[in-house]
């Protein structure tokens, strides 16, 4: 075919006025304003525009991105390192390790790592140390994706010629039009639009193609009325439509280089790898120690580091192991002595007391110091009553034969269990002053042995290992205020205790918990649940000192695979929600879904994901589309039948130059429509001139009476009683025949010897065109 110029042009406005689009009215290159990740820009954008996204982060996370179009293939947005700030992550990570491993782990697992702080752990007599050190992700150009997104869809191209011409223009005033009925497009004339060009999608055109994304925009040196085509074609090769856009007429049109409307994220990449270096496993504070039973051995004093073992017995040893983490590093053996019964008494009980001594609840008293170990003649041993000493439980004794041996000797040491308070009368029955009210836990012998040698064997300041001893710290050990000798003969005590709670002991693995009541969960106080772990379970026993032990019985770990719920055909909605509609077997994880299927995740007990789908029902959708009316019209041309070559026709509110209705598509997108409006003109017209006063008429530059010679509008006045009348394109009209529009009038004052002042009128007459 034969034509001027070759402009690109593309799908007709028709069909691309349904898009949700933002206007691109004098389209720029933009600076977008700055948006959390991920953000979804919607639009299509120009070479080199910009946009900045931030990422903030739960683990320290701070970064800032700026991503530009302009990369090298077509319709792409990209990042470069110079212009990524902040890390991804950015946090510091403690934990335990053993104090003599300290050196080993720094030199090799944190080589090379800022070490933040290093500090030895209380209450672990210096064995452990709680390590810190800085874990950090810098933010790069890889860790921002761009997701970029065509909308030039089979979808949106409704005609058989735009699908084969299989091409997209998003310009927001209608400019372009793909109907032409031959291998072009066409961009109309610049009268009217206020546009400088379109964004061309050509879906024919591989992504990864150059030519594919541009913005073409009409030179403002062009004649703006003048229309401008483009070979769309040739279909398959597209050669004639690359050259033309590779090789823009200059003065005509210019191409550059666009982009998709994109999704971009920021540091969404996989989590921080697991920051614990692999440590030792280490012996806690139970080790060395010696318990009545494993249910006494608790299971913060099993390891100070790694994973504990369960505790067997073995003879007179109760052992077990702390494994290291991972499993393959070293474990440390560990063991406790078995004792049968930490509190030693053979005597029977005396009068008052209410129930037998315990572990922490007892009152020893000796004629010698107490001490961890016994030392003859100097030391009774602390829980076991000797030659010098009596033990009792909690009751009111009163009077001091229960302390008789003690007495039989002088009143130099005292123990008080850690649960048992203790009062001592200085008369008996409970009268005179109180020589002492002191709670345990507590020691206290008698200052007046504190010089002698044989009293400075450590006493105070040593470590006492185990349950039973370890409830007397070296703060609670301490010489007395005055002389203790008169403590003990002719006074009476009361001895109280709050009881605290015990485990029932479990061994072996379960099911299912064993312990559901506070007949079988605890020794001593009161039951209730505690949340269980992946190993435990767990419950708590209240004694009457309201400190809730923490009770446990490993569980049997059964592994089992995770399980999709069937579902077979076709689903408009997800149909799984959560783990009942959506595993047979395993706890529900929601995944992301894909275009043509929704997604979700069954995980069993063995921690693997496995992926469910089903069927996404595809509804395809067809736009509406306006019939064309290139005429004007002095009425709505269109209607039910006429209006849209597809979708419903509806009428809506007309404008001043146009009238107007709707297309609505299956897709529940209306197309607005419309025809121009034909235009009242008013013009003047020489012939139409009316005269205002009777007997007049006008000829040439004067006005004559009636029969005059010259006179115009004689033609218009009957007989010797002249009319109104109008001369109108050269006939005589009556007034009422006439329609009028502007008036206009003027005072002429006519000077042909007549001496008399004339008024004429003049008209434009307005046509509809």
């Amino acid at each position: 075919m034969s034509m001027r110029i070759f402009v690109s042009a593309f799908l007709s406005c028709v069909v691309l006025c349904v898009m949700a689009m933002p206007v691109y009215a004098a389209e720029t290159v933009k600076d977008y304003p700055t948006k959390a990740t991920p953000y979804v820009l919607d639009e299509y954008s120009r070479d080199k525009s910009s946009l900045t996204v931030t990422f903030s982060g739960e683990q320290g996370g701070n970064a800032k991105a700026k991503v530009y179009c302009g990369a090298p293939l077509g319709g792409k947005w990209s990042a470069v390192d110079k212009d990524v700030t902040g890390a991804c992550y950015d946090f510091n990570f403690c934990y335990d390790v053993p104090t003599r491993d300290v050196a080993s782990i720094k030199a090799t697992h944190l080589s090379g790592k800022t070490i933040t702080s290093q500090t030895i752990k209380a209450n672990t007599q210096g064995q452990v140390t709680n390590l810190c050190y800085q874990v950090i992700k810098k933010a790069t150009a890889a860790d921002v994706v761009t997701v970029d997104k065509s909308k030039c869809t089979n979808a949106l191209l409704s005609s058989n010629e735009e699908k084969a011409k299989q091409v997209c223009a998003i310009d927001e005033e209608n400019q372009v039009t793909g109907l032409t009925g031959d291998d072009m497009l066409k961009m109309y004339s610049a009268d009217g639009f206020s546009s400088n060009g379109a964004f061309i999608d050509h879906a024919g055109i591989a992504q990864t193609d150059n030519n594919r994304m541009k913005w073409i925009e009409r030179e403002s040196a062009y004649r703006a009325d003048d229309s401008v085509m483009i070979p769309s074609g040739p279909a398959g090769s597209f050669a004639d439509y690359k050259d033309f856009v590779r090789n823009p007429p200059s003065g005509v049109v210019k191409a550059e280089q666009a982009c998709y409307p994109t999704t971009v994220t920021l540091c969404a990449g996989s989590p921080p790898p697991s920051p614990e270096p692999p440590v030792n496993g280490l012996c806690g504070s139970a080790n060395g120690g010696t318990y009545k039973d494993i249910a006494s051995i608790h299971d913060s004093a099993r390891c100070y580091v790694g994973i504990p073992t369960a505790i067997t017995q073995s003879g007179g040893k109760f052992v077990w192991s702390c494994k290291g983490i991972p499993s393959t590093e070293g474990t440390d053996s560990c063991s406790a002595n078995v004792q049968s019964t930490n509190i030693v008494r053979p005597e029977p009980p005396p009068a008052g007391e209410t129930a037998p001594p315990s572990n922490y609840c007892f009152f020893h008293v000796s004629g010698m110091l107490i001490g961890k170990d016994p030392v003859p003649m100097w030391f009774s041993q602390i829980g076991v009553t000797d030659f010098a000493s009596n033990m009792v439980g909690p009751g009111e004794y009163a009077k001091s034969q229960p302390f008789a041996n003690a007495d039989a000797f002088t009143f130099d040491g005292i123990a008080i269990g850690r649960d048992t308070t203790v009062t001592i009368y200085s008369k008996p029955n409970f009268q005179g002053s109180i020589i002492l009210h002191q709670k345990g836990p507590a020691v206290i012998n008698n200052r007046i042995w504190a010089s002698f040698a044989q009293a400075q064997n450590g006493w105070q300041t040593s470590t006492w290992p185990g349950e039973f001893h370890g409830q007397f710290p070296p703060s609670s050990r301490r010489y007395s205020d005055s002389d203790m000798h008169a403590w003990g003969h002719g006074t009476s005590v009361k001895v109280a205790c709050s009881m605290p709670g015990s485990c029932a002991s479990y061994g072996g693995e379960y099911t299912s918990q064993p312990a559901t009541n506070t007949a079988n969960a605890c020794g001593a106080g009161s039951y209730s649940d505690l949340s269980d772990t992946d190993t435990s379970y767990r419950w708590a026993c209240t004694g009457t000192d309201g400190i809730a032990r923490t009770c446990a019985a490993t569980k049997k770990i059964v592994l089992n695979s995770g399980e999709c719920k069937g579902y077979t055909g076709e689903f408009s909605t997800q149909p799984a929600s959560n783990a009942a509609s959506g595993c047979a077997v395993g706890s529900y994880k929601d995944l992301g879904d894909t275009e043509t299927a929704f997604r979700w995740a069954c995980t069993g007990t063995d921690k693997i994901d496995r992926t469910c789908s089903v069927k996404k029902k595809i509804v395809v959708t067809t736009p509406g589309v306006c019939a064309v009316f290139s005429d004007t019209y002095s009425a709505q041309p269109a209607n039910a039948g006429n209006g849209c070559t597809s979708g419903s026709y509806r009428d809506i509110a007309d404008s001043d130059a146009a009238y107007h209705w709707g297309c609505i598509g299956t897709d529940d997108v209306e197309q607005v429509c419309g025809a121009r409006k034909k235009q009242l003109v008013c013009r003047y017209d020489a012939n139409n001139r009316v005269i205002q006063r009777a007997g007049y008429a006008r000829g040439g530059s004067c006005a004559y009476k009636n029969g005059g010679t010259g006179a115009t509008m004689n033609i218009c006045l009957s007989g010797g009683d002249p009319k109104w009348g109008y001369l109108l394109n050269g006939a005589c009209v009556d007034k009422s025949a006439v329609t009028v529009g502007k008036e206009r009038y003027w005072l002429r004052n006519v000077s042909c010897g007549l001496g008399e002042t004339i008024w004429f009128k003049e008209y434009e007459i307005c046509r509809w065109e």
